[in-house]
C-alpha cells in the first residue's frame, strides 16, 4: 500500500504523492452534493488562490446545488485536466432524472459498487452504452507494463477491474478470428473465467450476465465453481456487454453482518 487517504464529507484532499515529488498520485476527492449523489475524481492539487482550495463547487453562482452532470464535468476538468471519475448509484439516479445516459458528456470512467445490491445500476449503464469499470470496497486492477499510478489508471480506463470484497475475477473472450465482431460477440464466442480467492471465501457460484445494448434484453448463465477453477461459458451471439459475478456464502471474517464474499468484473467484448 503506497498511501491511505481518509476524508470527511467536506474535506479537500491534497495530492502529496509518495514523498518522491510526485504530486499526481491517485487521490480520491469527494465532491458534489449529498442531494445529487457523489462524484470522485483524481488527481487533484489544492490551491489557496481559489475558493474551497480549488475543489469542485457545490453551488452555482445563483446559490443552487450544482447539477449531477455539471458536477461530473467540473470533476473531470475538461481536456486540460482529464481526471478519472468515479460515480455512485445515487449519482446515476440523479443524473438519469436530469438527462438520458445517451447524451451524458463527459461520461464517468467507473461506477462504485458498495454491495451486490448496486449491480442493477451497472447493468443499466451498460445497456445504455455507458461503458464503465466496476470499482468497490476492494478493487483489483490489472496493470499492463509498469506497476505505477499511470498503469493503475490505465487499467481502470480499460475496465480491467474486479470490484468486491476481495475476490479477483480473471476473464478472457475467445472468438473465431475469421468473423468480424463489429462491436458484438460473434457466434461461437466462449468466455473463460477464473476466480482467485482467499481460503476463507469459499467461492461457490459464478454468474455470467450478457446484454444487447439498446434492446433491453439480457442473458444469464450460472455455474457452481471453486476458487481457481477454469470455467468456460459459451456466450450468446450479438451480445454487446458481459459482466461476471462471483459469490461465496461463507461470511467474511471482518463482517459483523455476515456478508459473503463477492466480486464483479465487466468483460470487454467490443473492439
Amino acid at each position: 500500500v503506497d498511501a491511505v487517504v481518509l476524508l470527511a464529507d467536506d474535506d479537500v484532499p491534497v495530492a502529496t504523492g509518495r514523498g518522491d515529488g510526485d504530486a499526481r498520485a491517485p487521490t480520491l476527492a469527494q465532491v458534489g452534493s449529498r442531494a445529487g449523489g457523489w462524484v470522485w475524481s483524481w488527481p487533484w492539487a489544492a490551491t489557496t488562490r481559489r475558493s474551497g482550495h480549488g475543489a469542485v463547487p457545490w453551488f452555482d453562482a445563483t446559490g443552487n446545488v450544482v447539477s449531477p452532470l455539471d458536477q461530473l464535468a467540473a470533476s473531470e476538468g475538461g481536456q486540460t485536466e482529464a481526471r478519472l471519475t468515479v460515480v455512485t448509484p445515487a449519482w446515476v439516479a440523479a443524473a438519469r432524472a436530469e438527462a438520458d445516459p445517451g447524451v451524458w458528456w463527459p461520461r464517468p470512467d467507473a461506477l462504485w459498487l458498495d454491495t451486490l445490491d448496486d449491480l442493477p445500476t451497472l447493468l443499466d449503464l451498460l445497456d445504455a452504452y455507458v461503458d464503465v469499470a466496476a470499482v468497490g470496497p476492494r478493487t483489483w486492477v490489472r496493470v499492463v507494463g509498469a506497476r505505477n499510478e499511470v498503469g493503475v489508471d490505465a487499467g481502470i480506463v480499460r475496465g480491467d477491474t474486479t470490484a468486491g470484497s476481495g475476490l479477483r475475477i480473471v476473464t478472457q473472450v475467445n472468438a473465431p478470428p475469421d468473423i468480424v465482431r463489429d462491436g458484438a460477440l460473434p457466434v461461437g464466442a466462449v468466455l473463460r473465467a477464473r476466480v482467485d480467492a482467499a481460503e476463507w471465501a469459499e467461492v461457490d457460484t459464478l454468474r455470467v450476465i450478457a446484454g444487447f445494448a439498446g434492446a433491453r434484453a439480457r442473458w444469464e448463465a450460472s455455474r457452481r465453481v471453486r476458487a481457481g477453477e477454469d470455467v468456460r461459458v459459451r456466450m450468446p451471439a450479438g451480445a454487446t456487454w458481459a459482466v461476471v459475478v462471483a459469490e461465496g456464502r461463507r461470511a467474511r471474517p471482518w463482517s459483523a453482518a455476515g456478508e459473503g464474499a463477492w466480486g464483479v468484473s465487466v468483460v470487454e467484448v467490443r473492439e
